[in-house]
């Protein structure tokens, strides 16, 4: 099965709701992956799939895995660009759920600096962000 195939096939079966499909693609197209120069080629990098890894892994409560998803996303093939302000924003999440404070705050705070130009669509998220992260900063009682 082509990459191109399977990491579709992948994004139909999370729309699906069929979690551990999804992931048995996605695993399968990393594992069929010859990276070459990912800086080069922004398909290779697959941002969006691996964006997708990390949402199908915290689905399934595989907080840790799907971190390492999230940070991978950001910082390497201009193709991730636009996955870098979400990436911070359920990395916050995630960080929030396992009650790791401070890098979840440290992550809202990232998602605002990197969307504070945001269009007035994302207003909500970035909201929801500021008021998530102001309660992370406040001094415990």
């Amino acid at each position: 099965m082509r990459d191109l195939d399977r990491g579709l096939r992948a994004r139909l079966a999370w729309g699906a709701g069929l979690p551990e499909e999804a992931l048995r693609l996605l695993d399968a197209l990393e594992v069929s992956d010859i990276q070459g120069d990912v800086l080069a080629t922004p398909f290779a990098a697959r941002a969006n799939e691996r964006f997708l890894h990390g949402e199908v892994l915290a689905a399934m409560g595989r907080h840790a895995d799907a971190l390492r998803w999230f940070e991978s996303l950001g910082e390497g093939s201009v193709s991730e660009i636009p996955l870098q302000a979400p990436s911070h924003l359920r990395q916050a999440e995630i960080h929030e759920r396992l009650g790791n404070r401070e890098q979840a705050a440290r992550h809202y705070a990232r998602f605002l600096t990197v969307w504070r130009d945001a269009d007035p669509e994302f207003r909500p998220q970035m909201d929801s962000a500021r008021a998530r992260l102001a309660k992370l900063v406040r001094p415990k009682r």
